[in-house]
């Protein structure tokens, strides 16, 4: 049914990795429309997402808004969700929902920073501490294109950043000449740090 829907523009979908046959109609329906623009993927199960969706996701050149909640994982990184976010075509929107996707072990930013595309960008969990300051740092300084980003729920809201991780975040921050929108959740940071960021220019909005 699904790949007969070819003018369908919004899909929101509750998949499990057992179900090939739902899988493969999904796959399709990507490979042929010619108007969806919005898909969100609800996966219940943890680990790699399905290479024959990415694939096709890969091959799509309708999609602008991409949505996923799974715990996601990479044998061999960036993964199949990577090598997509790295070349997503007209994708101007990614929300992830996982588990800690800003992890360095998934190399994430590494694709991101290949984009040319995406100008929101939200991720629903992030690590904390260190390795957050610093993939907030890379985002920040080497996607032009990103004017909107989210980074919500830190697992480790206590770990301490230290001052020159968070200097190095706050300089990348100020000189940053297109994000309209960041928001960030609690992270432990010194009361100068937390100072020099209320100080940036008020057309930067940060929450």
């Amino acid at each position: 049914m699904l790949p007969r829907l070819r003018c369908l523009e919004d899909l929101t979908l509750y998949y499990s990795p057992n179900t090939s046959t739902f899988v493969e109609a999904v796959s399709e329906l990507l490979r042929t429309t010619n108007c969806l623009r919005f898909l969100a993927l609800h996966s219940g199960y943890s680990g790699q997402p399905l290479k024959t969706l990415m694939d096709a996701l890969a091959a799509n050149s309708t999609l602008k808004t991409f949505k996923l909640w799974a715990n996601w994982h990479a044998a061999v990184p960036p993964s199949a969700l990577g090598k997509y976010v790295r070349s997503g075509r007209l994708l101007t929107k990614l929300v992830l929902m996982g588990y800690t996707d800003d992890r360095q072990e998934l190399l994430l930013e590494e694709c991101l920073v290949r984009n040319s595309t995406v100008s929101t960008l939200h991720i629903h969990s992030v690590c904390g501490g260190e390795n957050t300051a610093r993939f907030l740092t890379r985002i920040l300084a080497e996607c032009p294109c990103l004017k909107e980003l989210a980074l919500r729920k830190v697992q480790h809201v206590h770990t301490i950043i230290s001052d020159e991780t968070m200097k190095l975040c706050t300089d990348a921050l100020a000189v940053n000449e297109t994000l309209q929108e960041l928001m960030l959740s609690l992270l432990a940071v010194t009361s100068e740090e937390l100072a020099r960021l209320l100080r940036l220019p008020t057309e930067k909005h940060t929450s």
